[in-house]
């Protein structure tokens, strides 16, 4: 089964987690999340510390890393500064001025990246 690469900011954000929601429902394929940057992986081990400590779930999508060849789908957010340049910008802008964009490409229409149902 083919499996579509996208990332999406993965905090507890009700426009971001709809994500891999649309996704999968315009392509009917799988969607994998990836990261746009490696992880700091003593940060992350503290957090899983202080999550579990309080009795929260922690996110294992943080520990990730980012893949830098393969086509990936930048979703809807404000998260384009987050591009790198395998990503295909889907639906994603800037929260404030001073962001940078990074690389990536436009799509031009869900067909571009998406296949049909």
């Amino acid at each position: 089964m083919k499996t579509i690469l996208a990332h999406w900011c993965y905090l507890n954000n009700f426009g971001d987690a709809l994500n891999p929601y649309l996704l999968g429902k315009l392509s009917c394929v799988s969607i994998r999340y990836v990261n746009y940057t490696k992880p700091n992986f003593l940060f992350e081990i503290k957090k899983i510390l202080i999550d579990w400590g309080h009795g929260r779930m922690y996110d294992v999508n943080r520990l990730k890393l980012p893949e830098r060849k393969l086509p990936v789908v930048l979703g809807i957010g404000s998260i384009l500064s987050r591009s790198l340049p395998n990503f295909y910008v889907w639906g994603a802008g800037f929260m404030s001025g001073n962001e940078v964009f990074r690389g990536g490409s436009c799509a031009q229409s869900e067909v571009d990246i998406l296949p049909k149902c």
